[in-house]
């Protein structure tokens, strides 16, 4: 069976970490290659992307990119990466960042993000 590329949409959210898990528990079944959040979370956000090695990171939160950057570059250190030796994933900023990581090649998007901001996101992934 093939590795399957999954991207979390809301991956600090309840729904999103309980996937995490899973995908942490099965690594020879699934490969994390996208992970979003609002912003308001942005150390647990950079702690996934680095645990993960994600290729894509999307908050819609514009004014958190330069925090998430830090908090990446932050963690990475802490897990053995010489300083500005680990390379940063892409990051999509801004309202429509979910809807954009939605459409990034993959096998399943999981959409974690609650109400109508999840719609147009669910909707992307279903046209890609």
């Amino acid at each position: 069976m093939s590795i399957r590329r999954v991207i979390v949409l809301g991956s600090t959210g309840s729904i999103g970490t309980q996937a995490l898990d899973i995908i942490r528990s099965n690594p020879d079944q699934f490969q994390l290659v996208g992970i979003s959040a609002g912003g308001a979370n942005v150390d647990l956000l950079a702690t996934q992307a680095v645990e993960f090695n994600v290729k894509f990171v999307a908050v819609s939160q514009g004014t958190a990119v330069a925090d998430l950057q830090l908090s990446i570059y932050a963690h990475a250190q802490a897990n053995g990466y010489p300083q500005g030796q680990y390379p940063l994933p892409a990051i999509l900023a801004g309202p429509q960042a979910a809807t954009e990581l939605a459409q990034v090649e993959c096998d399943v998007v999981l959409n974690g993000i609650t109400g109508a901001v999840g719609l147009m996101p669910t909707v992307a992934a279903l046209k890609a």
